[in-house]
């Protein structure tokens, strides 16, 4: 497996699982949107190249918890207000749906990143404290 962003190319081998990983340098944040390319030359690999574009370097939060985590954004107090002004292409926002499993799981197909809009920021579940905190990014953003 190849995989290529921001200039860098790191390499790595399958186990017999089919499991493999790479560590990619540190670099600073940087909001230009680069391409993530992974490939493979293995004839009996699924997918010989995957491409997920729109990738962007900096932090991370996660907001969990438990049932309090489905409140939609279009719930929240003053709703049209934040979700109108919910154009951030430098936020992105990740949603793992309810799989139930009796094993933990290593992949979560259905799971996806999306840029933060008002079509997208809807229904994205949040905690009154996430909900607060994408609030303010939005604002910070204005």
């Amino acid at each position: 497996m190849t995989v290529s962003f921001a200039g860098q190319e790191k390499t790595a081998t399958a186990d017999s699982n089919g499991k493999w990983m790479v560590t990619l340098r540190a670099m600073p944040a940087s909001a230009e949107p680069r391409t993530l390319s992974i490939s493979s030359t293995n004839p009996k690999s699924e997918i010989s190249k995957l491409t997920c574009t729109n990738v962007l370097v900096g932090e991370v939060w996660l907001c969990s918890g438990q049932s309090n985590m489905q409140f939609g954004m279009g719930g929240t107090t003053d709703a049209t207000q934040h979700i109108a002004q919910a154009s951030d292409t430098q936020l992105r926002l990740f949603t793992v749906p309810n799989v139930p499993a009796t094993t933990p799981l290593c992949d979560i197909a259905a799971a996806k990143w999306v840029v933060c809009s008002p079509e997208t920021v809807r229904g994205f579940p949040l905690s009154p404290t996430s909900s607060d905190a994408i609030s303010a990014r939005i604002s910070r953003s204005r």
